[in-house]
């Protein structure tokens, strides 16, 4: 099973890869395609990916900050002594 990150990741990718698809067809000369504007079909694809992309970053900092939390967590159990002369250092 994916996960949200890597699903993300996909529809980013399915999103510019249609994008520069459409591009193309504009750029052959195509104006529409099933009755619809190409300009407008990229006006929409294109509005989608920035709420993706926010989305995306909300999970990277989550995953980040959750590595973070174990990876102190972890160094605080290995080295207790560690807190007590951080603390006498800040006196």
């Amino acid at each position: 099973m994916k996960s949200p990150m890597q699903l993300i990741e996909e529809i980013i990718r399915a999103k510019m890869a249609l994008h520069l698809r459409l591009v193309a067809h504009r750029n052959d000369g195509e104006m529409d395609i099933g009755g619809k504007s190409i300009d407008d079909l990229i006006a929409e694809v294109d509005a989608g990916i920035p709420s993706y992309e926010r989305m995306l970053v909300f999970f990277k900092n989550k995953v980040a900050a959750e590595l973070m939390e174990s990876v102190e967590a972890d160094g605080a159990s290995e080295h207790p002594r560690k807190d007590v002369m951080h603390r006498r250092a800040a006196r």
